[in-house]
């Protein structure tokens, strides 16, 4: 079994966390959705590692709604609303030189406004 088979989904978590946590089905993006991350790099507090921007991955799951981080982190109380999703990258996607299995992953958690969907579901 992949370790992507044994992470725990959202819905299969006892506790909920989060208190802006809504229905993961009220994304624009499911489970399964191919997605890329944004290639962009703005100034300021931004929580979307360098390594993965521009990168594809897999939704894995939707975690619910949490109030943006990158305004948080400048005292903005009132931030906007966005949706966290888990995303699944091949490790060799994202490392040229990687030489381990194919079937390597890691799971990042990333904001949607951060990811652009490519149209294919999975």
């Amino acid at each position: 079994m992949k370790l992507a088979e044994k992470w725990p989904k959202s819905k299969d978590v006892g506790t909920k966390t989060g208190t802006l946590r809504k229905k993961a089905n009220m994304s624009h993006l499911k489970i399964g959705s191919k997605v890329r991350v944004l290639a962009s790099y703005p100034p300021g507090h931004i929580r979307t590692p360098f390594f993965v921007r521009g990168k594809s991955g897999i939704v894995h799951d939707i975690l619910g709604m949490y109030r943006n981080p990158e305004n948080l982190a400048y005292g903005r109380v009132d931030a906007d609303n966005k949706y966290l999703l888990r995303v699944l990258f091949k490790q060799k996607d994202l490392w040229q030189s990687y030489n381990g299995s194919g079937h390597d992953s890691i799971i990042l958690d990333l904001y949607e406004h951060w990811l652009e969907s490519s149209g294919i579901h999975i």
